[in-house]
């Protein structure tokens, strides 16, 4: 994989230099800022495809990564493509400015009055640079998922926008240099395509997807049971998760949720927080409701692990993959289960994990005095902790707390293994 982005960085960057000799070698500044202007807005164009490829869920890139490998990698391709943004924006206004001998306010009302296409070009630069900023950790924490999550929609009439713009005109309109950029950006497209709907829709025909039962954990947990057609073949593992899509009035958008019980061949279940316009709606639910599943996606499974001892760390509604891997074991009793909730009457799964004889410590924030998970409770009450496998599921921050403190009483890296529950 990577030797083919760097053979499509070269090539991408061989036909933007046969495009732009006369430019290069004219020796102007103007001419040499309005060509790296468009090689900024091909590269900008090239990590817009890789973001594609990044959030396709193809099981090739879950398995060199998993879903927090792959999100830091997004977020920081992320940020190259804001600054290849700004570059190309910044590059051709001054650039054309200096051609034509006119100021910055002049070129860009030119560029608006009289360039085909430009005035949509900032428009969507304008909206792509705005999802960049709604992407900052700070404020997508501040957004409810549904905004995020159709915003980031909007990159996509804007990507078909850039790659016209790019084969009407410019370094890559012509001859070879077309049939390049057409291969590329068509090639992305469809492996995108297939893995986000094709094979979703797929498994939808095969299996008839519908909503079995609902059950009420808590008073705002509510466990979804689905059942299909040959369920069977429709393979998981312990500790993955999914997008679903659920065909009824209300809920209109795909969420990922993770499977909370082992495969069995008959139904999967998954377990939901109310905690968004979404999420609160869940136990609205009409049985026999259809369900489209993308996935099953994510590594952060049993095995990965280096051992067969385990020690589970939960925060909240992560305790919905750690569950489905506690039941997975042949000998939960082994194991030993750190769980963080609000109070007693907010514990979702911990009453069906307390039959299968997991060791269970638990920690509850309304309790006086308050008790929390840390490195010292944890190596406290697991003496042994440096030869288990340590799997971490909750909110961002409990983890990256959990992870430092482990790290510094000399726990290996290798053997933690986390799933935020973010977005």
């Amino acid at each position: 994989m990577m030797v083919f982005a760097v053979v499509v960085a070269f090539a991408t960057l061989y036909f933007w230099f046969a495009g732009s000799q006369s430019e290069l070698q004219s020796g102007t500044t103007a001419n040499l800022l309005i060509t790296l202007g468009k090689l900024a807005g091909l590269f900008l164009t090239l990590l817009l495809l890789t973001e594609l490829l990044l959030v396709s869920r193809a099981p090739i890139f879950e398995k060199l990564k998993g879903f927090p490998g792959l999100n830091k990698i997004h977020r920081g391709f992320g940020i190259s493509v804001i600054g290849f943004l700004v570059l190309h924006g910044v590059f051709l206004v001054w650039g054309y400015a200096l051609r034509d001998n006119v100021g910055i306010i002049q070129q860009l009302q030119t560029f608006f009055t009289w360039w085909d296409g430009v005035a949509a070009a900032i428009i969507s630069a304008i909206v792509l640079f705005a999802i960049g900023i709604i992407s900052i950790p700070y404020i997508r924490k501040k957004l409810r998922y549904e905004i995020w999550y159709y915003l980031h929609l909007l990159i996509y009439p804007i990507l078909l926008f850039s790659f016209g713009h790019q084969i009407s005109s410019g370094d890559m309109s012509s001859g070879i240099a077309k049939l390049f950029w057409i291969t590329i950006f068509s090639s992305v497209i469809g492996f995108f395509m297939w893995y986000r709907f094709g094979r979703p829709l797929f498994f939808y025909s095969n299996h008839q997807f519908r909503v079995e039962k609902i059950e009420k954990e808590t008073d705002d947990v509510f466990s979804v049971y689905i059942t299909g057609k040959s369920m069977e073949t429709f393979k998981f593992t312990a500790g993955q998760y999914a997008n679903f899509l659920f065909l009824q009035r209300g809920f209109i958008s795909r969420h990922p949720f993770s499977f909370s019980t082992p495969f069995n061949g008959k139904n999967i279940r998954i377990t939901v927080k109310s905690r968004g316009d979404f999420t609160n709606q869940i136990h609205t639910l009409h049985i026999g409701t259809p369900v489209i599943i993308d996935g099953p996606v994510g590594n952060t499974t049993l095995e990965i692990s280096e051992t067969k001892k385990y020690c589970f760390i939960s925060g909240g509604i992560g305790i919905t993959p750690i569950a489905a891997m506690i039941h997975s074991l042949q000998s939960p009793s082994d194991a030993i289960l750190f769980s963080a909730n609000r109070s007693k009457d907010d514990r979702p799964l911990i009453g069906e994990l307390s039959k299968t004889g997991v060791v269970i410590c638990e920690y509850l924030s309304d309790a006086i005095p308050k008790t929390r998970i840390d490195a010292n409770e944890i190596k406290k009450r697991c003496s042994d902790i440096h030869e288990r496998d340590i799997y971490v599921c909750g909110p961002p921050l409990m983890i990256n707390d959990i992870t430092d403190g482990l790290l510094r009483k000399e726990v290996s890296q290798k053997r933690i293994h986390s799933e935020e529950f973010n977005y």
